[in-house]
């Protein structure tokens, strides 16, 4: 019995041994976890670095319908004429600008009005004028221009802008004729050059077509000065020509623009 009590208290003492073993391994082992418990923290990226708007050249071309207003034409520093018109007509041109900040840019630009009619009457019936009658010569204008603009929405899709302009006129007219209306005979306008104050007004929106390319669209008032002829010769005596006093033109203007960096 006494062995048997033995090998009872000895499997006893196993039993206990294997119990606290178990029971220390459970209260030390750390809990089970998932596998979002075991994933590594998220690392914060840093925001990428704004880019500043670079403040760039860029290059524009421009064609434009050009009406101007009918001028009020003097003759011989005397005869006022009338009827006075000068044929709608079309421009050419082209400019360099710069961007100065968000809203304001600048550019230089050269136009071309090509070669237009003009036409009036002096309608005097006093014996001793010398051609009462008809006038017919054409005449064409250069403008250089410093402009400056202010985009409202710059450099978006769509832009609309105001400017204006102030530079030097180049107008240029070219020999015509002259009709006696009492008898139809002609005599000879001469051709003649000046030089005058241009000044310019605009309004008009571009959109992007893509980065840096632009239609540009609007209107632009110019007043280019005055025009003068060369003397006027009739078979019966000359005049000192005609001055076409002030030239005033509206213009719808399409073109492009092209940022250069």
């Amino acid at each position: 019995m006494t062995r048997i009590r033995r090998s009872i208290a000895i499997a006893a003492a196993l039993l206990c041994a294997s119990a606290v073993s178990a029971a220390a391994g459970g209260l030390f082992d750390p809990p089970a976890r998932s596998m979002k418990d075991y994933a590594y923290p998220a690392t914060a990226v840093p925001a990428p670095m704004p880019v500043p708007e670079t403040v760039s050249w860029y290059l524009r071309g421009d064609i434009g319908y050009v009406n101007t207003t009918d001028p009020d034409i003097t003759e011989d520093n005397f005869y006022q004429l009338s009827n006075e018109t000068i044929d709608d007509n079309w421009s050419i041109g082209g400019g360099v600008g710069y961007y100065f900040s968000n809203h304001i840019r600048g550019d230089i630009t050269i136009d071309y009005l090509h070669k237009g009619s003009v036409s009036a009457t002096n309608a005097a019936n006093v014996a001793a004028d010398l051609a009462p009658g008809t006038r017919a010569f054409d005449i064409s204008s250069w403008a250089m221009l410093a402009n400056v603009y202010f985009d409202f929405w710059p450099r978006r899709a769509f832009t609309p802008y105001v400017g204006a302009g102030l530079g030097i006129a180049y107008n240029q007219t070219y020999a015509g004729v002259a009709t006696r209306s009492s008898d139809g005979t002609t005599g000879a306008i001469g051709g003649a050059d000046n030089y005058d104050v241009a000044v310019a007004l605009m309004a008009g929106f571009t959109y992007a077509f893509r980065q840096g390319v632009y239609l540009d669209a609007g209107y632009r008032f110019t007043y280019l000065g005055e025009a003068k002829t060369g003397t006027i010769t009739t078979p019966t005596g000359s005049l000192s020509g005609d001055t076409i006093e002030a030239l005033r033109n509206h213009e719808i203007r399409v073109g492009l623009r092209y940022d250069i960096w």
